[in-house]
């Protein structure tokens, strides 16, 4: 070809030869009939001088049998370019290229379907890789495709739909690997790729995220490797106030690993769901809603591996025989999975969260999430190897933490810091560093129940810490109340109290033994408005328990009461008393003495569940009410052994 070149054609245009020269070729094909209009290359195109430019600007047909070569040095337009009305491509020879184009590597001009182009190298490009303008691309597959140094995005998507990108490789580029953005933009899928991570396993980042669907929905990044890349390895986001991203998937992605499980972190999160959020400039993110983040394996991440805000119905992991699509999110730089803002319909299940170097999980502020299975332990979060396995802090309306095993953290397998109407249900929380449970701050709202907290040195310490309720706050049948704590072989103390504005803790029906020196103990400044019963005599006569003591308190004052049995072999010399297991709760008001007689009987059959036998040692405490609730727990009081004898 000796010229820039421009052919009209009302029927098919054939080029049967090889077709070279450092010129712009544009080829209008628009046919006159349902057949013709087809464009096709029989030979090679520059193979031995390559073009500056290729465009369609009309066609019913392109196909190419043999590799293209475009080199847009000198050229002032994209390398090669699909007019809005040109379809059914078929462009899949090995071993073609696009380098050096002024503008786009590729350029679709919009609604491109039932095509595909493959086995192209990209390199170099003054715009983007590859763009695809806003149109329909159903049935359009762009695969074994490699993309670098472009000057934009790898992969650019406005308000397109229908198209998928699957076995490619998109490194070095200043923008992201994949952005998607516009309202209209509807599923596309992105597969098997790699994102920034060369062939050495090196790093190879883009300057952006790896892929980022910002506009639109349905959208899928599924087994693809992304690593290296300057920001967020896998974004989903809609920067247009009140639009809305909606149904993404990200789903069996490795992320700030090769798939020889070399570190290759991405500069932020791994995975970053951002919703309706107000910056510090004002400016307000549109809305994200139905996510899903499933089988992943989110490592190294600079700051965290999955970080979610106020988004509504995501889908981290899953559970019962799904194991497949739990999570792996490991060694983070700050967090391991973070949440925060409003989060309704959200589930977390059955993920594992290790060796993130501040929390496994960080809850700020969130509510309407369910965080584990508080039934049975086949959605359970494993979170372990951290400073905290969970931060939370601030309000937690709606939040639920159940089912998990929290575990060999280092400071606290807990940590709240002013964590209000936060919901702990049926956790696992055993040998962690200092603490099963650290609390400070004001705490109104937030509920322990359920839970086995065990091997740490201390069991819950309330640094200041008030408004909890932990155990089962209401009064009935014991059997009624089997969601009781379990606080046991603690190396110092079961529960502990500490500082003047730690108040209105409840701590009722709790099973609290084997802990070193105490149950619960009051520290530094905590005084109890409750004081412990003194108990004079437990005996059995026939089915029956009978039990003496005494508690003073203030004229008019309701306390609840409650019993507790321990067994002899449980009990060790020099221990201070504990409360095994609750027996019998009751609730009583001080008359005008000042003090009320305590002589109460029950059977010692306790519905089937276990039985108070002679030898056994008996416990209360006392809680007070405030506000027509109980309020405020004593420590434990003295034990009296039971003993058989008609009478006390």
């Amino acid at each position: 070809m000796l010229g820039n070149t421009a052919l009209s054609a009302a029927d098919n245009v054939t080029f049967g030869d090889s077709l070279d020269g450092s010129h712009d070729l544009s080829i209008d094909a628009s046919g006159t009939s349902f057949a013709n209009g087809v464009v096709e290359f029989a030979g090679a195109v520059g193979s031995t001088a390559p073009l500056r430019g290729l465009s369609f600007e009309s066609a019913a047909t392109v196909v190419a049998l043999n590799s293209l070569a475009i080199d847009g040095t000198g050229g002032s337009g994209p390398g090669l370019r699909f007019g809005s009305t040109v379809g059914n491509i078929n462009m899949t020879a090995a071993g073609s290229s696009i380098s050096n184009a002024a503008q786009d590597g590729i350029l679709f001009a919009g609604a491109s379907t039932d095509s595909t182009l493959a086995n192209f190298t990209i390199t170099n490009s003054g715009g983007n890789g590859i763009t695809m303008a806003g149109g329909d691309y159903a049935n359009t597959t762009i695969r074994d495709v490699v993309v670098k140094t472009s000057d934009g995005h790898g992969l650019y998507a406005n308000n397109a739909t229908g198209f998928t990108v699957t076995d490619s490789s998109m490194t070095s580029n200043k923008g992201s690997g994949v952005y998607v953005e516009g309202l209209a933009s509807d599923g596309i899928t992105v597969s098997n790729s790699t994102f920034g991570i060369s062939g050495e396993a090196l790093a190879a980042g883009n300057k952006g995220y790896g892929i980022g669907f910002a506009g639109g929905s349905n959208h899928v990044a599924d087994n693809n490797t992304i690593g290296g890349n300057d920001l967020t390895g896998l974004l989903a986001v809609s920067p247009v106030t009140s639009e809305t991203v909606s149904n993404i998937t990200f789903s069996n992605n490795w992320i700030g690993l090769t798939r020889s499980e070399e570190p290759v972190p991405n500069g932020q999160a791994g995975i970053w769901v951002l919703g309706d959020v107000t910056d510090s400039e004002g400016y307000t993110q549109g809305f994200v809603d139905d996510v899903t983040i499933q089988g992943n394996r989110v490592e190294n991440a600079i700051f965290n591996g999955v970080e979610i805000d106020n988004a509504q119905n995501v889908t981290v992991g899953g559970y019962g025989n799904e194991g497949s699509k739990h999570n792996t999110i490991k060694n983070g730089g700050q967090y391991g999975l973070a949440l925060t803002g409003d989060h309704t319909g959200t589930e977390v299940h059955g993920n594992k969260l290790y060796g993130n170097l501040n929390s496994g999980l960080y809850l700020r502020n969130v509510t309407g999430a369910t965080i584990g299975r508080g039934i049975d332990a086949v959605g359970s979060l494993d979170i372990t190897g951290s400073k905290f396995g969970v931060t939370a802090i601030g309000d937690l309306t709606g939040t639920q933490l159940s089912g998990n095993k929290i575990h060999d953290n280092a400071h606290a397998g807990v940590f709240m810091m002013g964590a209000t109407n936060f919901d702990l249900f049926r956790n696992t929380i055993e040998d962690n560093g200092d603490y099963g449970v650290l609390a400070f701050e004001e705490s109104t709202g937030t509920k322990l129940s359920g839970n086995h907290i065990s091997k740490s040195p201390a069991g819950i310490w309330l640094s200041g810490a008030s408004g909890l309720t932990i155990g089962y706050d209401e009064t009935g049948t014991p059997a009624l109340q089997r969601v009781a704590n379990k606080i046991f072989d603690n190396y110092s103390v079961g529960i502990i109290v500490q500082g003047s504005t730690a108040a209105d803790n409840r701590i009722l029906s709790n099973d609290i033994y084997l802990n070193t020196y105490y149950g619960i103990q009051f520290v530094g400044g905590a005084v109890s408005t409750a004081q412990p019963p003194r108990l004079f005599a437990a005996a059995i006569n026939g089915d029956d328990v009978r039990i003496t003591g005494r508690l003073n308190g203030q004229v008019n004052d309701k306390y609840t009461i409650q019993y507790f049995q321990n067994k002899p072999e449980d009990i060790e010399p020099g221990r201070a008393p504990e409360g095994q297991k609750l027996v019998h709760s009751m609730t009583v008001e001080v008359p005008s003495e000042g003090f009320v007689n305590l002589d109460t009987t029950f059977l010692k059959e306790i519905l089937l569940e276990y039985e108070i036998s002679s030898g056994d040692w008996i416990t209360a405490t006392a809680t007070i009410w405030k506000n027509d609730a109980p309020d405020q727990t004593s420590v434990f009081s003295n034990g009296v052994r039971v003993r058989e004898a008609p009478d006390v």
